[in-house]
């Protein structure tokens, strides 16, 4: 046991690369015969969202990669070929680099060709060239699948799902219904933060919720603060309207006066914490409303504990994690 530990230590000390966002990758978008090319980019950006969720890969985002090639020199942006996608990653820095093709054959007939290329070695790491026999949602699904099976991963139980029952079965077009605004404000009139998790913001939601849960909190002990000194108030009154002698009077009457000090601070602690605690909610249905939504299906649990795992790509042990 001893030996293990030591072993690992040195592995670590060695080769591990603490990389907390996984290894960068790039996807060009994919080409496309007898599909046009806005439905080309839906499914490339599909697969893009896939990749990032696998925890392996950090997908940089078409605009960042392509703005980057534009600044490299690079005028001609479509790409398939290993060399073409090993010079791409080169010139943008990144560890890998994608490339595919989509090809109508027929009605309800698809071919995908996509590589996954290593930019240092130019060597394909992965390539998959297959068949779909259904409409371009079974090509997204698979498209999904490919990406949990680049990053040498099990997919999700619910993509899993989705390819035995087909993109158009009930249950699937009811699960992946998308996450709209008018749902999302609903859901944060009733629980502030709640629409914004609905359309896959988990953060900020998560935010919204637990400063607008404080200052709700805030506000209501100061309102109970406010009534108990209300209650001490009047009992405090009623001796003074009852007091006879004069250092009785001048007592009460003090004591009254710092009690009614007292209130016009809580009193203004109320105003403060109602004010901001309104401002907030106001900001959480306002972002929930006009946010884009960040996922296409259904949320997906995200572990932000850390991971030690060996890295088959550039064969070394790699620490990693996550935060949703």
């Amino acid at each position: 046991m001893i030996r293990i530990f030591t072993v690992l230590f040195f592995s670590l000390l060695v080769g591990v690369s603490l990389r907390g966002d996984g290894v960068y990758v790039g996807v060009v978008d994919f080409q496309s015969k007898g599909v046009t090319p806005r439905n080309a980019k839906i499914l490339t950006e599909r697969f893009r969202k896939e990749l990032n969720k696998t925890g392996i890969f950090t997908e940089i985002g078409r605009d960042v990669f392509y703005k980057q090639l534009k600044a490299a020199g690079v005028k001609k942006m479509e790409c398939i070929s290993v060399e073409c996608l090993a010079d791409m990653g080169l010139m943008t820095g990144l560890d890998l680099v994608v490339g595919g093709e989509v090809i109508k054959l027929a009605d309800s007939s698809y071919q995908v060709i996509v590589n996954l290329v290593d930019t240092d070695s130019r060597i394909v790491h992965k390539a998959k060239n297959f068949k779909v026999n259904g409409e371009l949602n079974d090509v997204i699904i698979e498209l999904e699948l490919l990406a949990w099976n680049f990053a040498w991963r099990e997919p999700p139980e619910f993509l899993l799902m989705k390819q035995r029952l087909g993109a158009s079965d009930p249950k699937v077009l009811a699960m992946t219904k998308p996450k709209t605004a008018g749902g999302a404000t609903k859901r944060s009139l009733f629980v502030p933060g709640l629409g914004s998790i609905y359309r896959g913001h988990r953060v900020a939601g998560a935010t919204f919720l637990v400063t607008t849960s404080a200052g709700i909190g805030l506000t209501v002990s100061s309102v109970n603060q406010y009534s108990k000194l209300q209650t001490k108030r009047q009992a405090k009154l009623d001796k003074y309207r009852d007091a006879v002698v004069g250092d009785s009077i001048i007592f009460y009457r003090d004591e009254l006066l710092d009690i009614d000090d007292d209130m016009s601070k809580i009193n203004k602690k109320i105003i403060s914490y109602s004010g901001v605690t309104a401002i907030l909610w106001g900001l959480s249905i306002f972002h929930s409303r006009y946010s884009k939504p960040n996922q296409d299906d259904v949320i997906t649990s995200l572990s932000g504990f850390p991971k030690l795992s060996y890295d088959l790509f550039q064969s070394r042990i790699r620490l990693s994690w996550s935060f949703g």
